[in-house]
């Protein structure tokens, strides 16, 4: 917990809801899904962006191409961004030895996982938080 203390920027809800409205996500459209390059960028300045793949899938099963795909991701992010890009999150969580390793061979010093493993910087836990926690939150922020 510490270790997450110290690397994540604490922010108010307000604070994060003025920045959520200023991409008005209130339009149906597809555009305003997916953030463009420059929006990246920008939010780069402001967070900490985390690698996540490109294909979303279960890494174990694609062996043959998962080491590819994250160094892919890695590069992309930081040519996206400027920076360097430490952190890879496992899709679904999902990992093994192997993808640890792959992980580190494609130059990230730490994984971002569902379980936690004590001393294992590829295993590090992290808080599911879905739409509806976040609907609370901000509901409590208003009362």
């Amino acid at each position: 917990i510490e270790f997450i203390k110290k690397v994540y920027i604490k922010m108010s809800i307000s604070e994060i809801n003025k920045i959520k409205n200023s991409f008005k996500l209130t339009e149906p459209s597809l555009k305003n899904q997916f953030l463009n390059k420059q929006e990246v960028f920008e939010l780069s300045k402001l967070f900490n962006i985390i690698s996540h793949g490109v294909y979303h899938r279960d890494l174990r099963y694609h062996k043959h191409t998962s080491l590819k795909e994250m160094i892919n991701s890695k590069k992309h992010l930081e040519e996206l961004c400027n920076k360097q890009i430490d952190f890879f999150c496992y899709p679904e969580g999902k990992n093994n030895e192997d993808i640890w390793q792959m992980c580190k061979n494609s130059g990230y010093k730490y994984g971002l996982s569902i379980a936690h493993e004590p001393n294992n910087p590829y295993k590090i836990g992290r808080y599911c938080i879905n739409r509806d926690k976040v609907e609370l939150l901000r509901d409590l922020n208003d009362t």
